[in-house]
């Protein structure tokens, strides 16, 4: 039988045929397989009409915001935030991210588009990629992104992306208005009167009434007992042990405050700023026609006016690297205050301005800086060292009670007398200084539960 089978299926055509017929179904169920897993996308979270977000922009995103909130939950490591934590970020970062799409998915719609020469603009404007001499320097602008691990071409679609962002979003934030309503409302508040009648009793020309006797002495009492009683009190002994207390004890290096402070430069060293009023014309007649309504004194509502087919923008706190024009800005940080400038020739037509404020700089040194970074540091890094540092406080009275309170944890020791409802017994009416993040009530029940077990 054996044999039969092997001549007719392996020595004849026959037997050929049919096993190049299997041969040609498996490679055409495989290429299927293979196209369809092809076709499909594997590696993307979410996807807002075109716009895809991939696994690796989540990631990359998420690493970026771990080491910032590891730091404010004052832990060293973000490896070592819980995983039930990690996920409740994961998807805020994921809901960010979503966002962000949505708005690129409308500029899409839009046929917004952000060109080449504002990307550029804008990263030469960032000051953390300028050089001592404050101008734009390559070598800082690739160092920063090696110490973010952010591919260049990544870095310059985020910006482009924020440039398209803040161009739909802007006009939205300046045409917003106060309804009538709302506005009416206030003014007829700010705006009301009331008229009262007075009456002025003299209380030392009343007739002065007798004297109680006893039995409206006795009903007196009983209709005013609290009058007449006194609370119990009690002598207490509380160690406070709060973000408060211990802030003093937290220290940091020199050299990382050093480093904020440099990462922060634009904070800490603010150039001149200047309120500017600019109006652009494609015509030098109509520049003049314009300049002339303004040196004639016409407010800012009229030059606009006058202005319609050209562009009038305001602009608040203009710092030099915010202009992008390197003429305009050379004419407005020469301008005197309130005085008419122009017009003259720019690279985006005629141009005439006013200086309407001048800031002066502002430098703050690194002596007075740092404390207010310390204090920044401090603020986040109390409520972690507050839970490390109440395990030391309850060890401690464990063994020897509140005499054996270390003095380097920064606890804060107080006594005092008081009621069951916290006054003092000199003054009833006022509260007793009461930190709200005593943690004395955990630590008593602790140290009770402790001696319970040793009784036991």
């Amino acid at each position: 039988m054996i044999s039969y089978l092997r001549r007719v299926f392996v020595e004849s055509w026959l037997g050929r045929v049919c096993a190049i017929v299997i041969f040609l179904a498996f490679i055409g169920w495989g290429v299927g397989d293979v196209l369809g897993y092809m076709g499909t996308e594997t590696d993307i979270v979410a996807k807002v009409g075109q716009q895809r977000i991939t696994s690796a922009d989540l990631a990359q995103s998420l690493q970026g915001e771990m080491p910032t909130i590891a730091k404010q939950m004052g832990v060293t490591d973000p490896a070592q935030v819980p995983a039930a934590m990690r996920q409740q970020i994961a998807y805020q970062v994921l809901q960010r991210l979503i966002g962000q799409a949505e708005l690129q998915e409308a500029a899409r719609k839009l046929k917004v588009t952000v060109p080449d020469s504002a990307v550029r603009d804008e990263v030469f404007s960032l000051p953390y990629f300028k050089g001592a001499n404050g101008q734009f320097d390559r070598n800082i602008l690739n160092a920063r992104l090696r110490e973010r691990d952010i591919p260049e071409q990544r870095f310059l679609t985020m910006i482009r992306d924020d440039l398209t962002s803040r161009t739909e979003l802007q006009p939205i934030g300046q045409a917003a208005s106060v309804s009538d309503t709302l506005t009416k409302r206030l003014s007829d508040f700010g705006l009301q009167t009331r008229t009262i009648d007075l009456i002025r009793i003299p209380f030392a020309e009343q007739t002065t009434p007798a004297a109680p006797d006893d039995a409206v002495l006795r009903r007196y009492y009983a209709n005013h007992l609290n009058d007449f009683r006194t609370a119990e009190l009690r002598h207490a002994r509380v160690v406070v042990l709060s973000p408060a207390t211990v802030a003093d004890t937290i220290s940091i290096d020199e050299k990382d405050l050093k480093r904020v402070y440099d990462e922060e430069s634009d904070r800490y060293h603010v150039p001149e700023t200047r309120d500017v009023q600019v109006v652009t014309m494609q015509d030098e007649a109509q520049a003049r026609a314009v300049a002339d309504v303004w040196t004639k004194g016409g407010d800012w509502s009229a030059v606009q006016a006058a202005a319609k087919g050209g562009a009038s923008v305001e602009m608040p706190g203009a710092r030099p690297s915010a202009i992008p024009s390197e003429s305009l800005s050379k004419a407005v940080f020469a301008a005197p205050m309130n005085e008419i400038q122009g017009p003259f020739k720019s690279e985006g037509g005629w141009v005439v301005l006013r200086v309407t404020k001048i800031t002066p700089p502002k430098d703050t040194p690194f002596d007075i800086a740092k404390k207010e970074i310390l204090q920044q540091y401090r603020d986040a890094k109390g409520p972690s060292v507050v839970g490390e540092r109440s395990r030391q406080l309850q060890d401690a009275m464990a063994g020897n009670g509140l005499d054996a309170i270390p003095t380097d944890i920064g606890a804060a020791a107080a006594a005092g007398t008081l009621d069951a409802q916290g006054n003092t017994q000199d003054a009833p009416q006022h509260r007793s200084l009461r930190p709200a993040n005593c943690v004395m009530p955990l630590c008593s029940r602790s140290l009770h539960r402790r001696k319970a077990r040793s009784r036991t």
